[in-house]
Formats: C-alpha cells, structure tokens, sequence
C-alpha cells in the first residue's frame, strides 16, 4: 500500500492566534526618554562650545587691540621721552564700565581721552586709529573730545599711568596692578566689564 505523499505547496494549516508573538509596535516611552535625554545633552555642549570659541574669539580680539594701543603709546614715548606730559600717578581702579554703568564715561574713562589726545598728536598714531572701525571707538559725548578704544565686548580700554591700578581683586586681595617695567599700559576689563574683578582683566603688557 503505497503512502501519500504531501505536496510542499499544500496549503498549511494557518496558526492559531494566540501561538503567533506580537511584533513590536515602537519605541517605549523610556527609550524615548533616553533618547530625548542625549538630544539635550549633546545640544547642551555644542552651546557651551560655541560660547567658549565665542569669548576665546573676542580675547584675541581684544588682544589685538591693545596691541595696537600699546603701539601708539610706545611710538608716543619714543618721540616725547621723558617730557611724556602722560599721567603717572596710579588711578581707583574702576568699576563696571558696561553700557550705561556710572564708570562706563567716569574719571578713568576721562584720563584715557586726555591721554588719547597726547598720543594722536602723533601724525602715525593718527593714521593708526583712521584704520579702526567706528564700532571700535568709544566717541565723546558731546563731541570734541578724543575717542576711547572698545574691547571685543564693545567696553572702553582705560590708559593706566605708570603708577598702575590699585583695588583690583586678585584673589580675592585687592592689588595694584602695574607693568613689570613700570611703565604706562592699556587694560580691558573682560567679558564681565568689571575691572574691579580680575581674573578676567586683560592688559597690554601680557601680550
């Protein structure tokens, strides 16, 4: 008696629902939680390393700038000597010289427009800061007076005579800040426009 043989292509029977695994339909909500969580964390450092390239940016910015400014004073001593006629007693240091701060156009700020003014009566002086952008000078108001530097942070750069700046805390210490020459410099507050707060001052003489 001879055995039936079954066709490959037999219709099988079909399987019962309940032996048939569920296939799954998506993320669960923690795995999405996990993934909006690395999202924001990586969004989160690629801010912190846009404003860390934007301030390391502005530094050097502002580095070039009292380069330019430490130029112009040298140029003026080298031509003046000793009878400079620039200030040399040492100065408060001042505040914060942010927009619309008390100190932003205060004394400090006023020394460095009258030793502005000695420094471009030199004619390459002059030519020097023609080349500036005007958002690069702080201008007087009223007019008239000699324009100020501004810092990469758009914060006017003080002239400090050869007695230095006294109260700036260092430390936690107020100090007097002076060259190690002791000659006269320019300095930048910083991102903060603080002077009277030091770790982020910058000064010509650091270059």
């Amino acid at each position: 008696m001879s055995t039936p043989i079954r066709s490959r292509y037999a219709r099988r029977r079909p399987r019962s629902p309940a032996t048939v695994a569920a296939a799954p339909s998506g993320f669960t909500l923690v795995e999405l939680l996990v993934v909006i969580g690395i999202i924001a964390i990586l969004i989160a450092m690629t801010v912190i390393g846009i404003r860390k390239m934007a301030a390391s940016t502005r530094a050097k910015a502002t580095v070039a700038t009292l380069a330019t400014a430490h130029g112009m004073l040298s140029e003026y001593e080298r031509i003046a000597q000793s009878g400079s006629g620039l200030p040399k007693k040492m100065i408060n240091t001042p505040k914060s010289v942010l927009e619309g701060s008390a100190d932003r156009d205060g004394q400090a700020v006023q020394d460095t427009r009258v030793a502005m003014g000695l420094v471009l009566g030199i004619p390459v002086n002059r030519k020097a800061i023609e080349q500036l952008p005007p958002t690069g000078l702080l201008q007087s108001n009223p007019p008239g007076q000699p324009p100020v530097l501004l810092d990469a942070w758009g914060n006017p750069v003080i002239f400090v005579p050869a007695g230095g700046l006294n109260g700036v805390l260092v430390n936690g210490k107020a100090t007097r800040i002076t060259s190690l020459d002791n000659l006269p410099f320019f300095a930048s507050a910083g991102a903060d426009g603080s002077f009277e707060t030091g770790d982020d001052n910058v000064y010509s003489f650091d270059r």
